[in-house]
């Protein structure tokens, strides 16, 4: 057989070398991240791999942005047009893939800010816990306020709830970002553990606000560490009149003594700043 057929029916015979292709794409359409790796078909790990570690970078960061993570499976080596390097360089290239391939839907795309979160609360990232998210509203929050902070980083107002626990000990106020959130759980587990400790044995009530505001003081008291109750904070308090919508008492350490929730759903508007 001629050499020139023999080329021919190895190209025809030999196997065609498939990738699995995940993308992080912002907002903006730009590529940020971009991985490659072998194509198998019943590898169901990879890209839960790269939304960890994804979701890892993100999280050490200031705000999760709202960006996308892709996945496309099986497709010919040759037809991907960049590596892992090429999105900061020609990320055109990479959107003219994308539209070639499918484009954007639900099958092939999850928001990073679901990625960050279940893994924030340890939880798997699987379709069912994602799907999950759609109806939890802890993770409408944690959106919530990851909007208000891309505003507030650009410069502009924006309102942001925040939960304000009062004892005879100080206050402390706790946003709704991940790092908030994990801070008041973790603050109500420990006073719960010290119930009968002596590091409470001064505290007779604790009440629990939720308010929203566009205050930037309370913004910068958001850290969850103890401190006294600043002017500010005492004008923004006194704008939310009990009787509240939604109250819970709970039995304190002595008859007398009360943890007193208090939640506004619908809270009046502040000028503080």
């Amino acid at each position: 057989m001629p050499a020139w057929m023999e080329k021919i029916k190895d190209r025809l015979t030999e196997k065609e070398d498939l990738k699995s292709l995940f993308i992080e794409l912002l907002p903006d359409n730009r590529v940020s991240t971009v991985m490659v790796v072998s194509y198998v078909l019943t590898d169901k790990d990879s890209f839960p791999v790269f939304m960890d570690l994804v979701a890892r970078i993100a999280m050490d960061q200031k705000t999760v942005p709202d960006n996308l993570l892709l996945h496309f499976e099986g497709i010919p080596a040759k037809d991907i047009p960049f590596t892992s390097e090429l999105p900061v360089k020609d990320s055109e290239k990479a959107l003219r893939f994308i539209v070639s391939h499918g484009g954007i839907t639900e099958n092939n795309s999850v928001p990073l800010r679901k990625a960050a979160y279940l893994r924030a609360c340890q939880k798997e990232l699987t379709a069912e816990n994602f799907q999950a998210l759609d109806h939890s509203s802890g993770y409408k929050r944690f959106v919530a306020y990851e909007d208000a902070m891309e505003k507030v980083a650009a410069g502009k107002q924006a309102k942001q709830f925040y939960t304000i626990v009062e004892t005879e000990q100080g206050i402390r106020v706790f946003n709704d970002g991940l790092s908030g959130t994990r801070k008041f759980r973790d603050y109500l587990q420990s006073t719960a553990d010290n119930f009968y400790s002596g590091s409470l044995q001064d505290v007779e009530s604790l009440n629990i606000y939720r308010i929203e505001t566009v205050s930037r003081r309370m913004l910068e008291l958001s850290n969850g560490n103890q401190t006294s109750m600043p002017q500010a904070a005492m004008e923004i308090l006194a704008n939310y009149k009990r009787p509240s919508l939604s109250t819970c008492i709970l039995q304190g350490k002595t008859s007398t003594g009360l943890l007193r929730l208090t939640h506004w759903n619908s809270p009046p508007e502040t000028g503080i700043s």
